[in-house]
């Protein structure tokens, strides 16, 4: 069974706003997400408190939202350790938003990497900050060396 959070009130968002009629995903044309031209941003809900989903969803729906990118940041929490998988979470927002006409643009969860792979591995740390985890770990290229060289630019 898909989740769902329960509707607006009768004639408006939760918000008092008109909600636009818009078909829901399985109504869409084979291979479209969303009718037109998509609407929306990205959402992460693991920085959130589970028990928070729902609302924000709500929210997102009566908001008329059509598509969220998820789990952009996500690396640690979907391998919490080597050889550790843990994508129970992810199943549940996903579901969460289908049940509810939401899309998904589901990214690699590649832009921070976890403190454990950069402890263990720390080429891997592309950091212009010096901590794992950081958004946009990716950094510069040519940071590394300029460290390695003693430049301080």
């Amino acid at each position: 069974m898909i989740p769902t959070v329960p509707g607006p009130p009768e004639g408006g968002s939760a918000l008092g706003a008109p909600i636009p009629d818009r078909p829901t995903p399985d109504r869409h044309a084979p291979g479209r997400p969303t009718p037109g031209i998509a609407f929306g941003g990205e959402y992460n809900p693991e920085q959130w408190p589970e028990e928070t989903w729902d609302e924000d969803v709500a929210l997102m729906r009566d908001a008329g939202v059509t598509v969220v990118t998820v789990a952009v940041f996500a690396w640690a929490r979907l391998r919490p350790a080597s050889g550790a998988w843990d994508d129970a979470w992810l199943h549940r927002i996903l579901d969460l938003l289908h049940g509810n006409g939401i899309a998904v643009d589901l990214p690699t969860a590649t832009a921070s990497p976890p403190a454990w792979l950069v402890r263990a591995h720390p080429r891997s740390a592309r950091s212009t900050r010096g901590e794992p985890g950081w958004r946009s770990a990716a950094g510069r290229p040519g940071v590394r060396a300029r460290r390695s060289s003693g430049s301080t630019r």
